[in-house]
Order: C-alpha cells, then sequence, then structure tokens
C-alpha cells in the first residue's frame, strides 16, 4: 500500500498543513559532530496567507517553529526551534536552528571553579533544563568568561568533543562522548533480496525490506584506514596530544577527547590504540536512505539486515541524518554511519 507523505508546519502564527498547504520542501539536518540543528524550509515567494499577506509581512526572525512530518494518520514531531534567516529570493528559504538559536542570545555568564564535573557547569549554564552527561572530573577547573550559554557547551564540545543533543519538549540537555555512545533509539533497516533463498529468510523472519539506497561499502578492519588524534589532560592540567594509525593522506582522521588524566604521552598512547581497535571493524561505511519511518536521528542505532551477506549484518551508530521531505520527492532518511556498535 502506498503512503502519502503528509506535513504539519507551524511557522509564528501561521499553519501549513496538507498538500495545499504551499509548503515545496523540508529538509532537517541533525549530526553528533554539530552542536546545532537545523531545518530549512522552502516555499514559492508569493504565497499567501488566508488574509492574503504576503509570507514575508507575517514571517519574523525569532518566530517559533515546528515541523511534523509523516504517512496518513502517523506524523511525528521532526523539529522544533526558531525562525534564524528569511530569504528573499525565488523560492522563498526559510533557515532555521534549534533552541541554539535562544542559548546565543542569552545574557553572557562569568563563572569559576577550582575543581568540578560537567554536570555541575551544564546545571549552572542551563538551569531550569534537565542535564544527562559524561562523567567527566575537571580537577583543574573551569572558567566562564563573559560567555553566553551556546558559547560555553560550543567550548566544551570544542575542547573535548563532547556531543551534544538538545531535547526542547523535555527541556533536556544531553551531553555525551561522540564515539563512546550506544545510540539512543535503535531501529532496523533491511535490505531487500532477488533471491529466493533470501525472500523466504525474510519471511522467516518476519522482515520487510526498507532500504530505499544505499551508498555503503563493506570494509574490513585490516583495509580500513583510520588516523585517531588523543587529547587528554595531564597530571598538570596541560594538554597532552598524540596521533596514531595510518599516515596515508586518504586516511580517515578522527580526533578523541579522552577523559580523566594521564600520566604522559606513553600512557595517553596506550588509551588511543584501544580506541583505534574499537573502531576498527570489519562491516559498512558510507550513508544509507530509509523511508520517513522509522524515525532514526542522529545519535541512535541502526541494525542493519542483509539475508545475502549475513556476515556483514551488524549495530552502527548514526553518525548524522539529514530528512528529506517534499510531495513530489516523498519523504527519506539519508543516515550516515559512524562505527560499528
Amino acid at each position: 500500500m502506498y503512503l502519502i507523505p503528509k506535513s504539519e508546519i507551524e511557522i509564528g502564527k501561521i499553519k501549513f498543513y496538507g498538500e495545499n498547504s504551499g509548503i515545496n520542501s523540508v529538509e532537517i539536518d541533525t549530526s553528533v559532530k554539530e552542536l546545532t540543528q537545523k531545518a530549512k524550509i522552502v516555499m514559492p515567494l508569493n504565497f499567501k496567507d488566508k488574509e492574503g499577506k504576503k509570507v514575508t509581512e507575517v514571517l519574523h526572525t525569532g518566530d517559533k517553529v515546528v515541523i511534523r512530518l509523516g504517512y496518513g494518520n502517523e506524523i511525528a514531531e521532526e523539529f522544533k526551534g526558531y525562525v534564524s534567516k528569511i530569504g528573499v529570493a525565488t523560492p522563498l528559504v526559510i533557515e532555521c536552528e534549534d533552541a541554539s538559536f535562544v542559548f546565543k542570545r542569552q545574557e553572557p555568564i562569568n563563572k569559576s571553579w577550582k575543581s568540578c564535573t560537567l554536570e555541575e557547569i551544564l546545571r549552572y549554564v542551563f538551569k531550569g533544563w534537565e542535564v544527562e552527561s559524561a562523567q567527566v572530573n575537571l580537577p583543574s577547573g573551569f572558567i566562564i568568561k563573559n560567555a553566553t550559554p551556546y558559547e560555553v557547551i560550543r567550548g566544551l564540545k570544542e575542547t573535548y568533543g563532547f556531543a551534544v543533543k538538545i531535547e526542547q519538549d523535555n527541556k533536556t540537555i544531553k551531553c555525551f562522548w561522540a564515539y563512546d555512545h550506544k545510540g539512543f533509539e535503535k531501529h532496523t533497516y533491511v535490505f531487500g533480496t532477488k533471491k529466493d533463498d533470501g525472500k523466504e529468510k525474510l519471511k522467516r523472519r518476519e522482515l520487510s525490506p526498507n532500504v530505499v539506497k544505499n551508498d555503503l561499502n563493506f570494509v574490513k578492519k585490516e583495509d580500513l584506514k583510520l588516523q585517531v588524534t588523543a587529547i587528554a589532560k595531564g597530571k598538570n592540567g596541560k594538554q597532552i596530544k598524540t596521533t596514531i594509525g595510518s599516515k596515508d593522506n586518504d586516511a580517515t582522521k578522527r580526533t578523541l577527547h579522552l577523559s580523566g588524566e594521564v600520566k604522559d604521552e606513553k600512557d595517553l598512547k596506550a588509551r588511543a590504540e584501544i580506541e583505534l581497535k574499537k573502531h576498527s571493524f570489519d562491516g559498512y561505511e558510507g550513508k544509507i536512505t530509509g523511508f520517513g519511518i522509522p524515525k532514526v536521528m542522529a545519535a541512535d542505532t541502526i541494525k542493519i539486515i542483509d539475508v545475502d551477506n549475513e556476515q556483514r549484518e551488524g549495530e552502527y551508530l548514526v553518525e548524522s541524518v539529514k530528512v528529506k521531505y517534499s510531495v513530489s520527492g516523498g519523504f527519506r532518511r539519508e543516515c550516515k554511519l559512524s562505527y560499528k556498535i
């Protein structure tokens, strides 16, 4: 049965619902590497509301935005945030940001700690929000000097390599190690097959193919070119850095900020070797595209099932997701895989 994609979008006081909403397309980008979740809404520049006013006359920067997408009666919230920019060209492009938009505009903070934890910093900066964070001690302290909440969390991310997830509905800040994470939600992507025995396996396992497209490559760990730069703090509070792995120019480069203190560079290198082994695996790398359902988000886990190549099945952390929606093009999720869990 073919399901028609459906959208419900609210911008300020205007609601764009249904096939005749005037919305051409929507794109939403989330990533464990990026601090801000972004959305882009495209519509005709000459679109008018029920009162005959042009969209550019009734929409403003800072207006609240809610995007819900789905099929038929099954529709879910995909994005909540604020208008950050309104274009003037044809078609009209409305750019949006999540709560980062507000955090950027809040009053600067001045605060210092002689010693503290990551959780203590986040609870102080984001008062009124729930905090879930990696257990990290900062024995040499932390200083916030005339910085907005956004600048504080961006600084923590850039210095220590944290990934951050902002959940506006329940006002929760989640801060975790980007490459030491098991995924918030687990979803299954099933490859199709043209083989009779493969079809029988899918039937036995009560599975239905839901992979629209894949740009995946299967790599063996001995062929995977990976270079890891590990950074940590020494006992004197100074930063120590070491790089291990492939030295080839085309190697995949990752920077890992390790928690806790290290004795010296030798100690750091030993810990980096453990991390390198964790990220060296036989499995898929690249992007895989599915339908709008299941609702896969960055930092979730995808379980891949491939009955034609069962040895390649496994679970992967989702590094980023690009949601694409349009009435003509449908509703899709392009997921970039990170390491195998």
